[in-house]
């Protein structure tokens, strides 16, 4: 009897001892739950995604075909009516236009926008002041979450809060479909695990390019669930998207680099693809060519380009691979710290 209530006080101290560490999460216990996460990845191995989700690439080989980068605003606006007439559904451009080129250009681009009719540009939220145009901040009206589903009690939404945001022009934005920013945030150690769906600004909630090219794709509004704890999830049709409470998603990448089928910018320009090669997709229009592209780290590869992260939210969702860790696996979590030893 001694012998057992010793083994159950062993088991007590050590449930408390880890649930202790559990909740405090010092840097060195969370380094190594990456580690571990990251190793999980590569025994997986890479997968194949969603076949719906393409990247049109600004790679190398459109740069040597095209020019250097960044191109004139009538080749990015041949770009977008050329995925138009290939059937692409959405066109989400992981680019900003903020600053004008020159009247001729500018106007191309705008009636390129507008002609399509399906594309959602890319926009990002800053930390330093910058001046926006009135007009610009009336066009982001378009972009923010109008349909919200909160519990009783709620006062206030942990979401990331910026000041100053980053836009397209307004002749620019005229006449896209809508808005979704491309802020992203690595963990402690520079590796991008997770994805921002939501941001505040101004009082209102601003979702993704991700999200916003699959709010267009499903051809239905976000719903946003908000409880007690925060951000529940996202509602598009009859799809849920899990969410932390902070607004933010897990990514399960497929692989490193040029896992998703990825088509040369430089091909859609000169119209080589096949007919019906891009009909009814959601394309990630980005720069992939080493030296122009954001660089994002991930747990398969330390060059992964930033708009595969994009493509990597929109076809977790359309298959709904999730890797889900929200209230409820926290507190499934603490269970199995707490019960576990003792059971043992």
């Amino acid at each position: 009897m001694k012998k057992r209530l010793a083994f159950v006080v062993f088991g007590l101290i050590a449930a408390i001892l880890t649930f202790v560490a559990y909740r405090q999460a010092p840097q060195a216990l969370q380094q190594l739950d990456y580690r571990m996460k990251d190793a999980r990845f590569r025994v997986r191995g890479p997968i194949k995604p969603d076949k719906d989700v393409v990247v049109v690439a600004i790679d190398h080989a459109s740069i040597k075909e095209i020019g250097r980068w960044p191109w004139s605003r009538e080749v990015t606006g041949r770009l977008i009516q050329n995925l138009a007439s290939y059937g692409v559904k959405v066109t989400a451009l992981d680019i900003v236009f903020s600053e004008p080129q020159n009247p001729a250009a500018d106007a191309a681009l705008a009636s390129s926008v507008a002609k399509a009719g399906n594309v959602v540009m890319g926009y990002f939220f800053r930390e330093e002041e910058q001046p926006v145009d009135p007009a610009a901040i009336a066009q982001m009206e378009r972009a923010t979450v109008k349909l919200m589903r909160v519990a009783e009690g709620v006062q206030s939404i942990p979401l990331t809060e910026y000041a100053n945001l980053d836009v397209n022009l307004p002749q620019l934005g005229a006449g896209a479909l809508d808005f979704g920013f491309f802020n992203a945030r690595p963990d402690g150690d520079g590796l991008y695990r997770r994805s921002i769906l939501l941001l505040l600004y101004n009082g209102d909630i601003y979702p993704s390019l991700a999200m916003k090219a699959l709010r267009h794709y499903l051809n239905s509004d976000i719903m946003l669930e908000v409880k007690s704890y925060g951000i529940d999830g996202l509602q598009i049709g009859s799809l849920r998207i899990p969410s932390r409470e902070d607004g933010t998603m897990s990514l399960n990448y497929y692989g490193p680099a040029h896992s998703f089928r990825t088509v040369s910018a430089a091909d859609v320009l000169k119209k080589r693809l096949k007919p019906d090669e891009l009909k009814g997709t959601i394309a990630f229009v980005g720069a992939t060519e080493i030296g122009i592209y954001d660089i994002r780290p991930t747990p398969f590869d330390a060059t992964q380009p930033g708009v595969e992260l994009h493509a990597t939210v929109a076809a977790n969702a359309l298959e709904r691979r999730f890797l889900k860790y929200d209230g409820i696996t926290q507190m499934q979590e603490m269970l199995c710290i707490l019960l576990l030893p003792i059971l043992l």
